[in-house]
């Protein structure tokens, strides 16, 4: 569970499996073949930690990466990943220069966004890359069909643009396959325009995660897989061989015997009922610990789902319920969680101060300054943290 030293700062951390992360990565290549994988390193690798998660697949074989923001991708650069990133979001007018410094492949959704990267690789008297994202029922970002015209009149023009790639979203690839289908068809719609004009563009790609599995014949010439690479199955999916790298650990911080009828935490909400064993785990909401998405329900049966989930975690029951474990037990929190405490009933255990216990955190709001200890045959070999790496190993290749 925990057989290895730390920094005496840190009471509480995220382990990272690279074996886990590896074998992910071979999973999918066995389900895809050859088709080409852009893997998605955004939202700080959905908790891994995008720098090091983004070396190894790198290391791995991973020649191309994609991100939301231009600041994610910028943290690439720096971390020393030199391998192509597709960024997703548009970019604004004063942004268009920094993605030529750092050699970014901007997303592309409307003739004003191609006037303007055109402008600035003119200037500079430089050749950028782009992909076209069209608009097929996301209703986010994207290129309107009926304005495809217009934008290759346009792109006439656009000597400094290369267009790589061209993609699309789907919005419902686990619950609506009529749906999925229609954006598909969409898709091949917009690309005919392109072709009609002779832009055969070499890169299509439409499905992520949860596409890649439900519809293969949308692979096209390359999948973009964030979620199936870090260990979590997409609701609406089926696959087997898929590893969980992440897990949330933290040590007992304090530990103290309170009599029955004792108030604990703010509020007061929780009394001990009987002479309790209470400890102290050093994560809150703060850490993303009891924290979810507001989802609004799409009808009555929804409606009674979420209640009743929120109901067995009032109880203690369900996957939502809150608590850690320790060696194979669950443990219940009690009191009202804390933005960086909280306190857990372990009455009737054998817990010591220091122990580590296990939990879960909600992953894409953890923290990154909560430090990530990536681990290789179950032993650390790095350490990153408050913007600092360790090297736990000072030679040899993980």
């Amino acid at each position: 569970m925990y057989n290895y030293d730390l920094p005496k700062e840190i009471n509480a951390w995220i382990e990272v499996n690279k074996d886990a992360l590896l074998n992910n990565l071979t999973r999918i290549r066995e389900i895809v073949g050859d088709t080409k994988i852009l893997a998605v390193v955004k939202a700080n690798a959905y908790g891994l930690g995008q720098n090091e998660a983004a070396r190894i697949l790198q290391e791995a074989g991973i020649n191309c990466f994609g991100v939301t923001n231009l600041l994610e991708a910028i943290n690439l650069r720096n971390g020393g990943i030199a391998s192509p990133v597709v960024l997703f979001a548009p970019l604004v007018e004063e942004q268009f220069s920094l993605a030529l410094d750092y050699k970014l492949i901007p997303s592309i959704s409307s003739i004003a966004q191609l006037q303007g990267l055109q402008q600035t690789a003119a200037a500079r008297q430089e050749k950028v890359k782009i992909h076209i994202k069209l608009e097929t029922g996301m209703g986010r970002t994207g290129l309107w069909l009926t304005d495809i015209p217009l934008f290759l009149e346009e792109l006439s023009n656009c000597a400094n643009v290369e267009v790589e790639g061209i993609y699309t979203h789907l919005a419902r690839a686990g619950s609506d396959k009529n749906f999925s289908e229609k954006q598909f068809a969409a898709f091949k719609e917009g690309v005919k325009l392109f072709q009609s004009k002779g832009i055969d563009i070499p890169i299509q790609h439409i499905v992520s995660s949860t596409g890649v599995i439900n519809y293969p014949h949308m692979r096209l010439d390359m999948v973009r897989i964030g979620t199936l690479l870090y260990g979590q199955v997409p609701m609406g999916v089926r696959v087997d061989g898929i590893i969980d790298p992440w897990a949330a650990k933290a040590k007992i911080i304090n530990l103290r015997n309170l009599p029955a009828n004792w108030p604990i935490g703010y509020g007061s909400e929780y009394i001990t009922r009987e002479k309790s064993l209470i400890g102290v785990v050093p994560v809150g909401f703060a850490d993303g610990f009891n924290v979810s998405p507001k989802i609004k329900p799409r009808g009555f049966m929804d409606l009674v789902k979420i209640v009743a989930k929120e109901l067995l975690a009032y109880c203690g029951k369900g996957p939502q319920a809150l608590g850690v474990q320790f060696k194979t037990k669950f443990y219940p929190v009690v009191g009202r969680i804390g933005m960086q405490l909280t306190m857990v009933d372990f009455t009737g255990s054998n817990i010591k101060e220091n122990d580590v216990v296990s939990l879960s955190l909600r992953r894409i709001n953890t923290p990154q300054h909560l430090p990530r200890v990536y681990l290789k045959d179950g032993q650390p070999y790095k350490v990153v943290y408050a913007e600092k790496e360790i090297n736990l190993l000072e030679k040899g290749e993980m």
